[in-house]
């Protein structure tokens, strides 16, 4: 598929007001029989011709080139990137920039440059707005004519590649959902690891949480800062955390659903990064349907940043119902957190069917609920899912 850019050689609003002045006026010529609309006729039409003989050639003997810098191949969704775009020429030639994100949807912006013998630098502000692997540069320039009558339009599709990771989402509730969170509470110890910290201290400090023994504050640092510091502990054994996003298509009623919960994966991900877990993703819309573990968080980002939902085939026994038939998705030892959009009939017959005990995170209607399915249910009562057996007579949606 070529890329979608208008006529290379064309009129302006201008020129086209120029062109229309000159017609009107030939046939004024020969109704009136004036001799003087000649003139006005013969000038607009000569003027046109000047400006299109005048793109087209100095379209090919200025020989625009054009490079563009990348400061960074992986960048964030919804953060301002600025990208250099070197523009050289034989001699000094103004031109627009036509700075494209995709190969498939066209200009997305178009940016005034100043070509010339030398290296001429102009800096192109751009602002991702998806995730994904994206193609972004200079895919067309522009050179204007004389008295902005014509323009010609070049495509040169000079740029490069960029991974676009998804950001974290702010309104994920401040525990810490997983093994920690789970084991913080009456004692019991249901994740692979306990939430009491051991070993010795790793020589970093991270801010104080709801929960942390006042015996763990770093007093010196935290009088320094003037805010609660804790101690960060090395264990001789690290723990994994396995993170589940659930991918079905029925299991997120939109895009945007989706896309909320991959942030809120990301955040979830980000904070048992920070207890010292290492973190193991698994998402049936992505070509590896598991990664790690992941010890940073660019790991947990570029997993994230290609995933995508599946169809929903109702999978029998496994926990996300939008994996492939056949495929259980979930690890042999289960998932400490499942995000999904909306709790669905079938993820609960998953759910139960794998003996789930972690904690769900749901990212319905922008509201995020976290805790056991029994206690979204209660924060979300419009995703109980209906009982097994109400819905033996009608088969399986």
């Amino acid at each position: 598929m070529t890329f979608p850019v208008a006529a290379p050689v064309g009129l302006t609003a201008r020129g086209w007001g120029f062109l229309i002045g000159a017609a009107v006026a030939g046939v004024a010529w020969q109704v009136l029989e004036l001799q003087d609309l000649r003139y006005l006729m013969v000038l607009p039409a000569v003027m046109v011709v000047f400006s299109l003989v005048t793109v087209l050639s100095v379209a090919v003997l200025s020989r625009v080139q054009v490079t563009v810098r990348v400061p960074a191949s992986t960048v964030t969704v919804g953060e301002p990137v600025v990208c250099p775009v070197v523009v050289s020429a034989r001699w000094r030639v103004r031109v627009r920039l036509g700075w494209a994100l995709d190969r498939q949807m066209g200009i997305l912006d178009t940016v005034a440059a100043t070509a010339r013998s030398g290296l001429a630098e102009t800096p192109v502000q751009f602002r991702p707005a998806r995730r994904g692997v994206q193609w972004c540069g200079v895919a067309t320039v522009e050179f204007p004519g004389p008295l902005g009558l014509a323009r010609r339009r070049v495509q040169v599709m000079k740029g490069h590649e960029i991974l676009v990771v998804p950001r974290a989402l702010d309104d994920v509730p401040a525990e810490v959902p997983g093994p920690v969170a789970r084991q913080a509470g009456a004692g019991v110890e249901s994740g692979p690891v306990t939430a009491t910290p051991s070993g010795s201290p790793a020589g970093s400090v991270r801010d104080f949480r709801y929960g942390d023994p006042v015996s763990q504050v770093h007093w010196k640092q935290s009088a320094r800062l003037g805010k609660l510091l804790v101690n960060q502990y090395e264990s001789a054994e690290i723990a994994d955390a396995h993170v589940m996003l659930a991918a079905g298509a029925g299991e997120h009623p939109d895009a945007a659903s989706f896309e909320i919960a991959v942030s809120a994966t990301v955040t979830i991900a980000d904070r048992l990064l920070e207890e010292g877990y290492r973190v193991i993703l698994h998402c049936a819309g992505h070509p590896d349907s598991a990664v790690g573990p992941c010890t940073d968080e660019d790991a947990v980002r570029e997993y994230l940043a290609v995933v995508g939902t599946v169809p929903d085939v109702g999978v029998d026994g496994g926990l996300d119902a939008g994996s492939a038939a056949g495929t259980v998705v979930v690890p042999e030892g289960g998932a400490d957190v499942v995000v999904t959009g909306v709790f669905t009939d079938a993820l609960a017959d998953g759910l139960a069917a794998t003996g789930f005990t972690g904690d769900l995170v749901t990212v319905s209607g922008g509201t995020v609920a976290v805790g056991t399915p029994q206690q979204v249910v209660q924060q979300v009562p419009q995703q109980v899912p209906q009982p097994v057996a109400s819905r033996a007579s009608g088969g399986r949606r």
